[in-house]
């Protein structure tokens, strides 16, 4: 079986825009619950006391972070910026 350079930037396509899917609903959800991230950090911070928000804001951060590298490695790969190794 082969793979052309194009199927390879096509099946790391769909796997990004699958991705950047997941982790935008991801942070719909913590959006909703919570409003804007900005606001939330500084509350969370300065009530340190509550685990629960806590757990949500670093797995809201992460989700954001992820989100970020995603459409970065997405705008890498329209640009031909991607090695098969």
């Amino acid at each position: 079986m082969k793979f052309s350079r194009s199927d390879a930037k096509y099946a790391l396509k769909m796997e990004l825009l699958h991705r950047i899917h997941e982790l935008k609903q991801k942070i719909e959800i913590y959006t909703k619950m919570y409003g804007d991230f900005d606001s939330f950090e500084k509350k969370t911070y300065d009530k340190k006391e509550s685990f629960e928000d806590w757990d949500s804001y670093v797995e809201w951060k992460a989700y954001r972070e992820e989100l970020a590298e995603a459409i970065k490695n997405d705008e890498e790969l329209m640009h031909d910026h991607f090695e098969i190794t």
